[in-house]
């Protein structure tokens, strides 16, 4: 009777851990095939397959990859920092038409007093506001002499007037640093450090302060008893931590570029 019992046994647990050995030659087998009919990657497992997934929600970018967006980045915190946060669709449409003209100038692609088209200005708002943006072409005016600075003829924009003057405040010198980049559900988001170095008219005097944020009811980082201050470096490293974040977010257009949308501040 026992060696039937202990027979038994044995049979029991022969069978036992062939089952397992089964059930893991079997696993094995579906989850190759799975891997050879690109349903999963190699090396990974349905756990690893769904965090990939959420991971590949965003796509990082770095510096190099949002350098087109450099005259940008320092115009809109220059003339539009004292207004963060910032949506652009509550710009008018001739500041859509003066910020796209500045930028190009600013870019290098004309001179201020040279004649463009509309197809230009095309490529001037595209590069600012995307490429699916509605603007309506039209005269330029002078935000100082009331006259124009560009008159529009149908299809040319041609500048009028001699206007002996600099360009418009509230203008703030600064200095950004980048801190992260992505695309993420069709939009691309910036985000950076902004060091500011105060108001200034049509003519900048030596900086005296750094604040970190651009306003002129805000209190300096630091107060310098003489001109003989630290560069916006080494002063970002000084003050790094008390910046708010500023994070400039893009929509896609339909040709793959990106528009500006908004700007806002964290800290």
């Amino acid at each position: 009777m026992e060696d039937k019992q202990k027979k038994s046994k044995k049979s029991f647990l022969f069978f036992f851990l062939v089952g397992i050995i089964l059930f893991f030659l079997v696993s094995g087998i579906l989850v190759g095939m799975a891997v050879l009919h690109g349903v999963l990657p190699k090396g990974s497992s349905p756990v690893e397959q769904k965090e990939e997934k959420v991971e590949g929600i965003s796509q990082e970018l770095s510096v190099e990859d949002v350098a087109e967006y450099d005259e940008l980045f320092k115009y809109f915190n220059n003339h539009f920092g004292e207004s963060y946060p910032f949506k652009t669709e509550n710009l008018s449409n001739q500041d859509v038409l003066e910020v796209s003209w500045i930028l190009a100038v600013q870019r290098g692609l004309l001179s201020t007093e040279e004649v463009f088209t509309k197809e230009d200005m095309k490529q001037y708002v595209s590069y600012v506001f995307g490429s699916d943006y509605s603007y309506t072409d039209e005269n330029i005016p002078c935000f100082l002499e009331g006259n124009n600075l560009f008159q529009f003829d149908g299809e040319n924009y041609q500048p009028e007037g001699m206007h002996g003057h600099g360009g418009h405040g509230p203008l703030y010198r600064s200095q950004y640093y980048f801190q992260r980049a992505w695309k993420e559900n069709g939009k691309l988001i910036v985000q950076l450090k902004v060091l500011y170095a105060g108001y200034c008219g049509d003519t900048c005097g030596p900086i005296q302060y750094y604040y970190a944020q651009a306003s002129r009811d805000a209190e300096p980082l630091r107060l310098f008893d003489s001109f003989d201050i630290p560069s916006y470096d080494d002063m970002y490293v000084e003050v790094s931590d008390q910046l708010p974040i500023t994070t400039f977010t893009f929509q896609e257009d339909s040709k793959g570029g990106y528009g500006i949308q908004t700007v806002d501040v964290r800290y």
